[in-house]
């Protein structure tokens, strides 16, 4: 990809070589559903076939990125009007175990904390985690329709927790520990939570950040909770004193079988909240199948992402992003998790981390990029991101 700050609105910058188009996830599935009689020569016929044809795209998607449906085959989705329409109904899946499907022993995350420690996860190692705390969450009573919330950065236990819940057909939901008690109690008072997994500090521009009394302010207002789980490893806050509280090391001390939950199509599988900016915090519900099918499309094809590729995307637990990170699992690619600031101890730490980790494709925001411009950085200049090697970032930055 090549940024140049001096190009006009609408330039085209980069365009693949004809060998990197085959190589891409819309040649491919292109090529895929050409075989089954469908025609779209380039990404333009491909979309036009989408939108007029859903039910066909869905069903050739699904069967493309190998999610095996379970239940009784019928109509993609419904005649009721949009909001009443039931996709795939009769079908079932978890999200969990089709994200965690890509066998193999390979990388399953990354994680960077703003010290600068990494930590490397296999996939054997998260899939025993996941069914440690799956197993301990039904232990206290968790099943389908219950929900299990975390006040957590961006680290592996997040991905966890949401992958246990899921497993079981729970329902999860997240706020990152910077938010304020009143900003938690809002989204979290409306789903009653049965157990809540929580920081009670995090690091943050090199400091630890000691949010021990807001988040025992955020427990004495979910009374729902039987359980608190705190995740202690990132912080050196120590804990305050709850009811009904035990160390992560202690929930997911047990090994366990994986087992997964299959549920209908459409079962609820974790609660975004709105921003709040026009009252209290709405919550949108997203389902299993769907959100498992959109965030395939949007990482495979949007995203280019290919089984082996690591994926770094500086995101919040907050942002509807950070989601994008568990969907790469699903296509057999490596999340590369970073915690705290993006921007300290300078602005090219983003840089310095998609070289040492050999990220494959890098996501950030619009404030990133400018905090980047504003520093006169040359990343491409400073590390090594070339497009040579399998698995690196490449970027040429034009000033």
């Amino acid at each position: 990809m090549i940024v140049n700050a001096h190009a006009s609105d609408g330039e085209v910058l980069w365009t693949p070589d004809a060998a990197q188009a085959r190589a891409s996830n819309v040649s491919a599935f292109t090529r895929f559903v050409a075989e089954r009689g469908v025609v779209a020569d380039d990404y333009a016929a491909l979309w036009e076939w989408s939108v007029a044809e859903p039910a066909a795209f869905w069903t050739h998607f699904a069967d493309w990125a190998d999610i095996p449906l379970g239940g009784d085959s019928g109509p993609v989705f419904t005649d009721e009007p949009m909001r009443g329409t039931r996709w795939f109904p009769g079908r079932t899946v978890n999200y969990a175990e089709q994200v965690l499907r890509p066998g193999g022993d390979a990388t399953a995350l990354i994680a960077v904390n703003e010290n600068g420690t990494t930590q490397e996860i296999t996939r054997k190692a998260l899939r025993d985690d996941v069914a440690a705390l799956s197993a301990h969450l039904r232990a206290l009573g968790v099943g389908q329709g219950d929900r299990v919330v975390g006040i957590l950065p961006n680290v592996p236990e997040a991905i966890i927790g949401r992958l246990a819940t899921a497993s079981i057909g729970a329902i999860w939901s997240v706020c990152a520990p910077e938010f304020g008690p009143g900003a938690i109690i809002s989204r979290f008072a409306q789903l009653d939570p049965k157990v809540v997994l929580a920081v009670p500090g995090y690091e943050l521009g090199g400091r630890d950040r000691d949010r021990s009394a807001e988040v025992a302010e955020v427990l004495s207002a979910l009374g729902s909770a039987v359980e608190v789980i705190w995740v202690t490893r990132h912080t050196k806050t120590a804990p305050p004193e709850v009811p009904g509280a035990r160390s992560w090391e202690e929930a997911t001390a047990d090994p366990a079988p994986l087992t997964f939950a299959q549920v209908e199509f459409s079962t609820p599988l974790w609660v975004l909240f709105s921003s709040g900016t026009t009252g209290i915090p709405k919550g949108i519900v997203h389902g299993h199948g769907g959100a498992l099918l959109e965030q395939q499309k949007m990482i495979r094809i949007h995203a280019d992402l290919h089984e082996g590729d690591r994926y770094l995307n500086v995101a919040s637990t907050s942002w509807v992003v950070w989601n994008s990170l568990i969907a790469a699992l699903g296509a057999g690619a490596t999340p590369i998790l970073v915690d705290g600031n993006p921007t300290f101890p300078s602005p090219d730490r983003i840089w310095q981390i998609a070289a040492a980790t050999r990220a494959t494709i890098l996501g950030v925001g619009a404030g990133f990029i400018h905090a980047c411009a504003k520093s006169d950085l040359a990343p491409a200049r400073a590390h090594d991101l070339s497009l040579d090697s399998p698995m690196s970032l490449g970027i040429e930055w034009v000033p």
